[in-house]
């Protein structure tokens, strides 16, 4: 016996979407659903509303629950709707897309404060174990009340 996936349907949208048109996928997806399986339009809401929801993350809460990830989205699915003058529902794909912006951002400012965090603190770059040591035992003296936030002279 055959099992198949149910498929998703595009009427898995916004609550008021009565008024509001869905969106229009132009390509099947390839595995992960993408932006540009969407119309121009659509694409043009996803690229505001993903730039919405990192200013969110940025700003707010860079690790939020799963719960207020998806209201975030939502939200910056309405801003983008509202900057594009357009009435548009958005489906559980679209709000996938979105969210999935989560974990690159954090990622993106591990990359950038890094190599801050090296200089300002004397942490060393290396494989060797006794530099690998040296950065543990100076990671715990920064830990140690709050020694990251003042400078011992």
């Amino acid at each position: 016996m055959r099992y198949h996936k149910r498929a998703r349907h595009e009427d898995q949208s916004s609550p008021h979407q009565t008024d509001q048109r869905l969106p229009r996928k132009v390509r099947d997806s390839k595995g992960r659903v993408a932006a540009h399986d969407y119309e121009d339009a659509v694409q043009q809401l996803i690229k505001y509303a993903i730039g919405d929801f990192r200013s969110q993350l940025a700003s707010y809460d860079a690790y939020p629950d799963r719960v207020t990830q998806v209201s975030w989205a939502k939200e910056a699915w309405k801003e983008a709707c509202k900057y594009h003058e357009t009435e548009m529902a958005f489906n559980s794909d679209i709000i996938q897309m979105i969210t999935r912006r989560t974990s690159h951002l954090t990622s993106e400012v591990k990359a950038k404060v890094r190599p801050l965090i090296e200089s300002i603190y004397g942490f060393e770059s290396s494989a060797r174990e006794s530099v690998k040591s040296r950065n543990r035992q100076l990671a715990q003296q920064l830990k140690h009340k709050f020694g990251l936030c003042y400078r011992v002279s």
